[in-house]
């Protein structure tokens, strides 16, 4: 991921940042976002009974961890200040993704819904997300709407992606 973030950091300066304080908090808000890490085969994988359980599970330790989130993001509107860095979209990631298993989830902490709100309002990550597949059939037989052919679009290297 820090590679990732290092060649974003060469349009988006600040994106990975420099100062070790920074960094650290960086790091701080990615390592959190992946204690949230069971929501994604939640949403992309389970299914029936075995979706139920994992969903309880998750839920059972969300709000605490939701709420660890929220006091380390304080003000905002990122976890390191006024740009976002790669630690934020990972936070997000997993959140949106919690978002999809309990629309009200985040609702308890007005920081994390003006977080949210934020990273969705950055220049390009509002197109993203207007065109990007959409998970369907969460639980029963989870897959993207529509389905993804890959990067590139092309249809002739094989079957989209489905998870059925």
């Amino acid at each position: 991921m820090k590679f990732v973030a290092a060649l974003v950091d060469k349009n988006e300066p600040g994106f990975m940042p420099s100062d070790p304080m920074t960094v650290a908090r960086c790091d701080a808000a990615f390592f959190a976002a992946e204690e949230l890490g069971p929501v994604n085969p939640c949403v992309n994988v389970w299914r029936g009974d075995d979706f139920t359980q994992k969903v309880s599970t998750y839920m059972q330790t969300f709000p605490t961890k939701l709420g660890n989130l929220a006091r380390y993001l304080g003000n905002g509107p990122f976890f390191c200040g006024d740009k976002p860095t790669y630690g934020d979209f990972n936070v997000y990631h997993h959140l949106d993704n919690t978002r999809l298993l309990d629309p009200n989830a985040l609702d308890a902490h007005a920081n994390i819904v003006t977080f949210m709100a934020a990273v969705e309002q950055l220049p390009g990550v509002s197109d993203f997300l207007k065109a990007r597949p959409k998970p369907v059939d969460i639980g029963t037989a989870p897959m993207l709407d529509p389905a993804w052919w890959g990067p590139d679009g092309d249809k002739s290297k094989g079957a989209p992606q489905k998870f059925r």
